[in-house]
């Protein structure tokens, strides 16, 4: 049996959904094309406004003033959108850091922390995927997020991510390649 610990914030694994979308539906960007549209729809009346206000020797200024406010729109959606989120946690008295465990079991891999153990069967595991920061082990509908950081080391990192890959079926192996060229010596 083979363990790592370490705690978990709040909010750290947040990126993990659109890896694991990306893995198990395609391209992420759809729902972002859908939200630009939206905020695109919605300041249709800023270049008239902009008219109004700008000299015409500037009205080259209206559409890098609409880029900036897109942006800006999306960078205050996400942040507010977290921001409430973990609010919402914090309010049923669950804020974090969450001290958890990581446990490669013969038959299972397990995630236990102070409120919760999920043990999921290594045939459900159809892929552990690298990130910078996670690794992710995608199974039957959800994906769990190791941060990498728990590792001490690289050695120690490489030798729990092979024995999980041990542990998964061939077909997730197959899916697997980032982790199977990290544990052979590829970073």
């Amino acid at each position: 049996m083979t363990s790592i610990t370490g705690d978990i914030n709040y909010g750290e694994t947040i990126g993990a959904g659109r890896v694991i979308s990306q893995r198990l539906t395609g391209s992420f960007w759809l729902p972002q094309i859908i939200f630009f549209a939206v905020v695109m729809g919605g300041v249709l009346g800023l270049p008239i406004l902009l008219g109004l206000l700008l000299p015409r020797s500037l009205a080259w200024l209206n559409f890098p003033i609409i880029l900036i406010y897109l942006g800006g729109s999306w960078w205050a959606f996400a942040r507010i959108s977290r921001r409430r989120l973990r609010r919402a946690w914090e309010s049923r008295g669950i804020g974090g850091p969450f001290p958890t465990v990581f446990t490669l079991e013969d038959d299972v891999f397990v995630v236990t922390s102070e409120t919760s153990e999920t043990r999921i069967a290594w045939r459900a595991i159809s892929e552990i995927v690298q990130t910078k920061t996670h690794w992710i082990f995608i199974a039957a509908g959800l994906g769990y997020c190791l941060p990498r950081r728990f590792f001490g080391d690289v050695e120690s990192e490489k030798a729990f991510v092979a024995s999980a890959l041990a542990r998964i079926a061939q077909a997730g192996q197959t899916r697997s390649r980032k982790a199977a060229l990290f544990v052979g010596g590829g970073s």
